[in-house]
């Protein structure tokens, strides 16, 4: 029994030092996923549609969302999930600091392979955005997403006008079926409270009340307007 004091306090310690590990490790995922979303921009921009197709939705965008990561596997059950930053413009045409977001979808139908795609989610109207911000975004139900899908950008943005939302992608892999029509969009409230360093950092005070700043997503607004 006399060990029991010394036992107690290893516990507390390590039960402290999980939440610590846990908020470091979520800064650093944040930091990153900031990043790629710049070399993601970047490959966009090398991409020969990128001038016709993409660059003239991006100047009309209320928002972007940059999934620099968005893995997609399964046979007749499928999925989607990745992490980005979602970035508003403001007043003077640029864009403001990014805020964390995750997209998720499931799909069920024919369907094979695997895939990593690099998505630039363009979003068009206040809608989408506002849905976006309540956490009630759902692809194909309040808002419409026009998907460009293909190995590179191939956009028929013909079809597309009207969308709240354009999806455009830069493919590694393969993937045959499924769709982003019911994606869910939510917010990444930890990872938005870490990367920040206040518990105050949400979407709104981010986005809008411009609140915040962090020098590491420099290089991702100045490459948004460029």
């Amino acid at each position: 029994m006399r060990f029991l004091p010394f036992i107690l306090m290893m516990a507390a310690l390590f039960g402290l030092a999980r939440p610590a590990a846990a908020a470091s490790e979520e800064l650093t995922e944040s930091r990153r996923v900031i990043e790629r979303a710049a070399v993601t921009v970047e490959r966009m921009k090398l991409n020969e549609s990128y001038k016709g197709d993409v660059e003239p939705q991006l100047k009309k965008a209320r928002a972007v969302l940059i999934v620099p990561s968005m893995v997609k596997a399964g046979f007749i059950l499928g999925g989607e999930y990745g992490n980005g930053a979602l970035l508003v413009r403001d007043a003077s045409g640029g864009f403001g600091e990014p805020a964390f977001y995750k997209v998720m979808t499931g799909s069920v139908g024919f369907q094979a392979g695997i895939q990593d795609a690099e998505v630039l989610f363009l979003i068009m109207t206040d809608k989408a955005l506002n849905a976006i911000l309540e956490n009630r975004f759902k692809g194909g139900a309040e808002v419409s997403v026009a998907v460009v899908r293909g190995a590179g950008i191939e956009a028929s943005t013909t079809s597309n006008v009207g969308a709240d939302v354009l999806a455009f992608s830069l493919t590694v892999g393969l993937f045959a079926g499924g769709s982003l029509e019911g994606a869910v969009i939510e917010s990444r409230t930890s990872w938005n409270n870490h990367y920040y360093g206040s518990v105050e950092a949400n979407p709104r005070t981010i986005l809008f009340e411009r609140r915040f700043t962090s020098s590491d997503s420099a290089r991702l607004r100045q490459l948004l307007v460029q």
